[in-house]
């Protein structure tokens, strides 16, 4: 949107989504993470997720500023559509694994499948 039209209205609106976006996302990821892990191993947890954050943040703007400085500021832009573009593809989750989940009266959320294994142990 930004790359397309650098103009005042689409610069705003792509604004507008990124912050409403960013308002939800973190607070999921963290909803998630408690909910695979429960409270024992939540700061555990936490601590891992924020220190992958971080570090997808240092590669994207290290990325980010060589292009924008080798090739052009568009460039950003750019590259953001390129490493949407592969992720968009995996959006089908119908044959992945099947998930249940069960709330309990005390609130905890109880997950099966294959999938809460896997991320509890990343």
């Amino acid at each position: 949107m930004i790359a397309s039209a650098p103009l005042l209205w689409p610069v705003m609106a792509a604004q507008t989504l990124i912050g409403v976006s960013s308002s939800v996302f973190g607070p999921t990821v963290v909803a998630i993470a408690l909910g695979l892990v429960g409270r024992e191993l939540f700061d555990r947890r936490q601590g891992r997720n924020q220190t992958f954050n971080s570090a997808g943040n240092v590669v994207a703007a290290v990325s980010m500023g060589l292009i924008g400085y080798y090739l052009s500021n568009r460039g950003i832009f750019l590259f953001v559509v390129a490493f949407t573009i592969p992720r968009c593809g995996t959006s089908d989750h119908s044959s992945g694994p099947k998930l249940t989940t069960t709330w309990h009266a005390d609130w905890t959320l109880e997950i099966r499948g294959p999938l809460p294994r896997v991320l509890s142990t990343c």
